[in-house]
């Protein structure tokens, strides 16, 4: 066995002792070590990428706060042999990739076994990194990222990426089996607050992560045949009309050196032109836009060398990729992030980015097909967050906006942008900002970060804002804690700052909803410690509120809680639509 002292360091993680199995003698030892009581055991994995439905997976290790175990693919089988009959709570950080990872390798965990520190750190304090080595670096020890900077000098030395990095390099083990360590050491820091404030909200989220690993396994299958076709007229379309270009001097409507000197040509004032930083010409749909209301003999080039620009954008951009990622089966399984949005609470999806998608551009949705014997079904609830906030925040104004609305069937936005602009059609942009920034003070947007994402002025969102505010005024009053005041310094403007608010906003809704909160796990009763730094405290730490004290297992996470029927939740319907 190769056992090597983690990378030196004066806070906690430079004492963990990292170990490489590679013999009988190694795996007898690492099972004495799992047999010990621990309260939590870290487990991580790495692979030849982040598709870990086409990766490789190359390392399993696992770790408390001061042991670390890396297993190489020969000898991984021991690992995944303990874990499969190992009867503790188990915890990864970003857990739906390592469950799925190791699932495809012939490990199923029990989801209610296993915890996500990414979670619990997020909950505790959402204004910290989301990822291991970065958030480990801040809250425990800087030395976290040492073995990640080591790695990534000896991949780039020679010429190695995740997928050829050898199995036995120093840094690549010491890497991977300092990785469960810190995830334990996240966990300690802060369980307590999140067993004491955030139960509810982290049982929630664990739940809801199991609901997207199910939706990541699903995916959704598409049109080989119509996407290779539509990739071939846009092509052709593309490759038409770069040849009416080049009677303009452009061989490429991306060059915007050629297109700049192109629209001079056709009249356009040279002072007109917007230029980058840099000093290149901008052609982007806005300076177009500009360029074609100042020069009508340059409307049908700019509509030219927009159309060539999107053909090839649809391409690279969607179908290519979509032909790339789809597997054998032609199903592409994207990637859902639950706390990928992490300032708005919202989840974020990648590879491909599907919520991005543009509704514009049907041939890119058009590539999905249902599997053979299905459908596909498109179902969108009318302003289902704004009406949920309605709901929870009580507000009878909003509640009999929407009720109104409802009955005379109007549009809800709509009517409240006619307060503020009279008589307006969906149409007009002021109906899109208005909507948007009533959204965005829900969520703790400020008038500066409206403003921006509107890529309007402050003086155009400033009526919007304080209308909203003036008619719904308890609705602002609730959603105003997760809020902070522009001008306070070192936080971006609108931004969520509130550590706590992400949890502190789920138990809110459960106590307005009387659901009981689900119990977080329970270390083992009179269990003999093993690794140093004192009891648990976060399995004792419990909000008073009125709550029990959960009923201890000997060595055993709880099972899996049930919530309680919510009578409230049939109101949302009566209240609101």
């Amino acid at each position: 066995m190769t056992t090597l002292a983690a990378p030196p360091s004066s806070g906690v993680l430079g004492q963990a002792v990292l170990h490489r199995v590679d013999s009988l003698d190694d795996l007898d030892a690492f099972r004495r070590w799992a047999g010990e009581q621990r309260d939590w055991m870290g487990f991580d994995t790495e692979t030849s990428s982040l598709d870990t439905y086409r990766c490789r997976h190359r390392m399993t290790q696992l770790g408390d706060r001061w042991q670390g175990w890396a297993f190489s693919p020969h000898w991984m089988g021991g690992a995944h042999e303990v874990m499969a009959r190992y009867q503790g709570p188990m915890i990864a950080f970003n857990l739906p990739f390592d469950y799925r990872v190791l699932r495809r390798s012939g490990l199923l965990l029990p989801w209610v076994q296993c915890h996500d520190a990414q979670l619990i750190t997020h909950l505790s304090d959402s204004t910290g990194a989301t990822a291991l080595k970065a958030r480990a670096s801040a809250d425990i020890d800087p030395a976290a990222v040492i073995g990640e900077q080591k790695l990534k000098a000896a991949m780039k030395a020679n010429g190695w990426d995740h997928a050829t990095v050898p199995d036995d390099l120093k840094q690549y083990w010491l890497y991977g089996a300092m990785d469960p360590v810190s995830t334990v050491w996240l966990a300690d820091k802060h369980w307590p607050v999140v067993a004491s404030r955030y139960a509810y909200a982290y049982d929630l989220e664990r739940a809801y992560s199991r609901l997207a690993v199910s939706m990541m396994d699903a995916g959704l299958m598409i049109d080989r045949d119509y996407i290779n076709a539509t990739i071939d007229r846009f092509s052709a379309y593309r490759q038409h009309v770069i040849g009416w270009l080049g009677q303009y001097g452009i061989t490429s409507p991306e060059a915007a050196a050629q297109v700049g000197a192109a629209l001079v040509g056709l009249g356009l004032p040279e002072q007109v032109l917007w230029h980058t930083k840099t000093g290149q010409v901008q052609t982007d749909v806005k300076a177009m836009e500009h360029y074609a209301a100042n020069c009508a003999d340059a409307i049908e080039f700019i509509q030219a060398v927009q159309g060539a620009k999107k053909a090839g954008k649809v391409i690279s951009t969607y179908l290519a990729k979509m032909l790339a990622m789809a597997g054998l089966d032609d199903v592409v399984h994207y990637s859902i992030h639950t706390i990928g949005a992490q300032r708005t609470s919202r989840s974020s999806i990648s590879d491909p980015s599907m919520q991005n998608y543009s509704r514009d551009i049907p041939q890119v949705r058009g590539g999905f097909r249902p599997r053979p014997g299905h459908v596909l079904i498109s179902w969108d609830a009318d302003q289902i967050e704004m009406r949920l906030a309605a709901h929870f925040s009580g507000d009878r104004q909003l509640i009999a906006d929407f009720a109104h609305c409802d009955a005379n069937g109007l549009s809800f936005f709509l009517e409240f942008a006619r307060t503020i602009y009279g008589p307006i059609t969906k149409k007009d942009p002021r109906y899109t900002t208005s909507k948007n920034t009533a959204y965005g003070t829900v969520y703790g947007s400020g008038e500066e970060t409206a403003a921006a994402t509107a890529g309007v002025t402050l003086d155009v969102i400033q009526p919007i804002y304080r209308a909203w505010k003036a008619r719904y005024r308890t609705l602002d009053r609730w959603a105003r804690p997760g809020a902070v005041r522009p001008d306070r310094q070192g936080v971006r403007p609108g931004g969520l700052q509130d550590p706590g608010h992400r949890g502190r906003v789920l138990e809110a809704r459960r106590a307005e909803c009387g659901s009981q909160r689900l119990r977080p796990p329970a270390p083992a009763a009179g269990a003999r410690r093993t690794d140093r730094g004192g009891a648990h405290r976060g399995r004792r730490a419990r909000a008073g509120r009125g709550h029990q004290d959960p009923q201890r297992h000997h060595g055993r996470p709880q099972g899996a809680g049930h919530l309680e029927r919510n009578d409230h939740a049939g109101e949302v319907g009566k209240d609101v639509s």
